[in-house]
């Protein structure tokens, strides 16, 4: 009583392995998408505090900056809501974690990890506590999102303000200081599926870049007032 039948166990298996396999299939799209909305939140926080310290911009560069801030939050509205989706059919942050929290998967995953890595064999033992670590890791960072709240608001602002026309007003919003801390926390899942990539030229971006790409944006609308 309450053992499995022999007969699921390899179905079972084959679940977990094809489960692994969508997840190591999903990473590289979510970091490199990731990093495209880090660095719309830093094109659009450089264009603005450029503008709020510099008061020598003419009133026609200020539009232009307008339009140019409005832009980058339509940008990164969209790649938010993208990353969140809670739709298993897509590729999302959400769909991976409904894969990692079954910890059969996350074993399948290590399988697949060692498997692809020529040298494996020599590190698997610091492989799997590197997977198992930023399972955990992503695990911890997903559940600390707001998502009853503040994602809730992120999908009906981007329903109503931007994905479709509807005579709805909106009513729900979403202020930029939350859209930074989302910012933050889909940095932190991209990274914690790095030892997930197999392109040595891909990697998630870090905080550090955001902070230098927002500085330059900065500096060129502060240029332009020169």
């Amino acid at each position: 009583m309450g053992r499995v039948p022999t007969q699921t166990r390899p179905r079972q298996l084959a679940a977990d392995d094809k489960a692994a396999k969508q997840v190591l299939a999903a990473a590289p799209a979510l970091v490199k998408i990731t990093a495209e909305t880090a660095f719309s939140w830093a094109l659009w926080e450089g264009a603005n505090r450029a503008t709020m310290k510099t008061e020598k911009l003419s009133e026609q560069t200020r539009q232009i900056a307008s339009g140019y801030r409005n832009s980058c939050t339509l940008a990164l509205v969209v790649r938010l809501s993208l990353l969140l989706d809670s739709d298993q059919r897509v590729i999302s942050f959400q769909s991976v974690y409904r894969y990692l929290e079954r910890p059969e998967v996350t074993t399948a995953l290590i399988r697949r990890v060692c498997a692809d890595d020529p040298m494996s064999h020599v590190f698997q033992g610091r492989k799997d506590r590197t997977v198992r670590a930023s399972v955990d890791r992503y695990l911890r960072k997903y559940r600390a999102i707001d998502w009853k709240d503040l994602h809730g608001r992120l999908v009906h602002f981007r329903n109503v303000a931007i994905a479709h026309l509807t005579p709805q007003q909106v009513k729900r919003h979403v202020q930029y200081r939350e859209l930074r801390s989302l910012v933050r926390s889909v940095i932190a899942l991209s990274e914690c599926l790095e030892p997930l990539l197999t392109q040595s030229d891909l990697v998630p971006v870090r905080e550090k870049q955001i902070k230098e790409t927002s500085d330059q944006a900065a500096d060129v609308w502060i240029t332009t007032a020169r």
